[in-house]
């Protein structure tokens, strides 16, 4: 038997299922002092759970190709927390002097079932922000399910024969969020170390596209869900398809089953920069070096295809087309762009001028061929209806502004002096307004014939001095 301890870290990626436990029944382990430091100002902390079923196989430490990750392996590992949070990057393994800190293993615990096997818990605490952006994002795909786990750790670790076993963590412990699907891969985790084969048909499909335009090198992808043909839109049916977009099968697997093929390049027939260069560095991690090989070379030719596909002299009119098309498709080229580059931007119809269009169509249906002519003899008419309610009401309440021998009615224009520009529906109010005003009050009281009987009660002179007068001013009743 050979014991030692790696020199270098080794990745061990994994899947975590939904689990229905809640992380208050998971102990939390880093010390008290920390934990409150870590959470300081969090109202509302979010926490994380992970399980692995232990015995479980994983990457080895060379020359080994795989090793089972013990007990002990795990008891040492959650031990680290006793004395600090592991950290964790929300953008994968970046091996930098210091990788990036987003989230933090707190805590865990082992449920044993029978000797050397059982369940380990590792409980995760998210902060609402990470090392430089928020978390908000890494929060939602957490609760959302599509967030796999990758542990990375120096193993101490016992070789017998073909055997070996991680028997304990000796640093560069960290727990690093990965891709859903890719980082995780069920084959990284159960089949770290398997022979395969390239696709040499796939690679030489895959150069095709990447000649044809058939490329994004702007968004980012990878394969989603359960159904792989589908997260790489192709039919159900259609395996042979499928393959094309792998770079590698495991030997000896079954080539008509999905779980056969490695390191997806792309879906719906383009190719993906973002999962060449994923493919690139989990290929290198994972020891296969020949497929990130490929997937680097790829990189290049793709680069060097966007570098010039824009000066090529002898491009056909069709294929022009088809590479605009497939431009077009991923995103990288609008309509706009080229309406701008061929000086016929100002032909692009916007949504704004769609609108107005309609509007145009609907006054036609209404018949109304010169809507802004309509529109203002319509207000003309509104607003002579309006003066002629305001005049009706003047009227009413101080009489017409002339009486039946001609003679002009003071009250009456002194109103209309004071209601100028007083709309319809607030006449009422100003009437009354007026009716208290102090010179319309006297006005009143000049114009009252002292022979008709609506006045035997009133006054027609204010001044208390005026003769006759004994008692004072009397206001005019309306």
């Amino acid at each position: 038997m050979k014991i030692g301890t790696s020199k270098k870290p080794v990745i061990f990626n994994f899947r975590s299922e939904k689990l229905s436990l809640s992380p208050e029944v998971v102990p939390t382990l880093v010390p008290a002092i920390v934990m409150d430091e870590l959470q300081r100002g969090d109202s509302e902390p979010y926490f994380k759970l992970q399980a692995i079923k232990y015995p479980v196989e994983g990457t080895g430490v060379y020359p080994s190709a795989k090793a089972t990750y013990t007990e002990e392996f795990w008891e040492s590992f959650l031990g680290v927390c006793k004395q600090r949070p592991i950290p964790g990057s929300k953008r994968g393994h970046e091996f930098a002097s210091r990788p990036s800190t987003d989230f933090y293993l707190v805590g865990g615990k082992l449920e044993k079932s029978s000797k050397g096997k059982g369940t380990v818990y590792l409980k995760n605490y998210v902060p609402p922000e990470g090392d430089t952006t928020s978390n908000a994002g890494l929060i939602r795909d957490m609760k959302a399910g599509i967030v796999h786990f990758s542990i990375v750790t120096m193993p101490k670790y016992e070789t017998e024969g073909d055997e070996q076993h991680f028997t304990g963590s000796a640093g560069y412990e960290r727990n690093d969020a990965v891709e859903y699907g890719v980082g995780a891969m069920e084959q990284s985790t159960n089949a770290g170390g398997e022979e395969f084969e390239i696709l040499t048909p796939s690679i030489d499909n895959i150069h095709e596209l990447i000649e044809q335009g058939a490329i994004n090198a702007r968004s980012s992808w990878i394969p989603l869900g359960t159904n792989k043909l589908r997260s790489v839109g192709v039919n159900q049916n259609d395996i042979e398809e499928f393959a094309r977009m792998h770079l590698a099968i495991i030997s000896g697997a079954d080539p008509h089953s999905p779980e056969s093929y490695l390191y997806p390049i792309g879906k719906n027939g383009t190719v993906y920069r973002s999962a060449l260069r994923t493919i690139a560095s989990r290929a290198a991690n994972n020891g296969h070096d020949e497929i990130s090989g490929i997937a680097t070379d790829l990189i290049s030719r793709m680069d060097e295809q966007r570098r010039t596909h824009n000066r090529r002299p002898n491009m056909e009119r069709d294929e022009f087309l088809k590479l605009l098309a497939n431009m077009k498709q991923n995103g990288e080229l609008t309509l706009t762009d080229c309406a701008e580059a061929m000086g016929l931007k100002e032909q692009i119809v916007t949504d704004e001028q769609r609108a107005a269009v309609k509007i145009v169509n609907s006054l036609k249906e209404l018949e109304v061929s010169d809507p802004v002519e309509e529109i203002k003899n319509l207000r003309a008419k509104l607003e002579a209806v309006d003066s002629d309610r305001v005049k009706n009401a003047l009227d009413s309440a101080f009489g017409p502004e002339k009486d039946k021998d001609g003679k002009e009615n003071a009250v009456r224009k002194y109103a209309g002096t004071i209601a100028a520009g007083v709309k319809a529906e607030n006449i009422d109010a100003k009437i009354e307004e007026l009716k208290k005003d102090a010179v319309m009050l006297k006005l009143a009281g000049d114009r009252a014939d002292f022979t008709s009987p609506e006045n035997q009660l009133g006054i027609v002179d204010q001044n208390d001095t005026a003769e006759g007068a004994d008692d004072g001013p009397t206001v005019v009743e309306y």
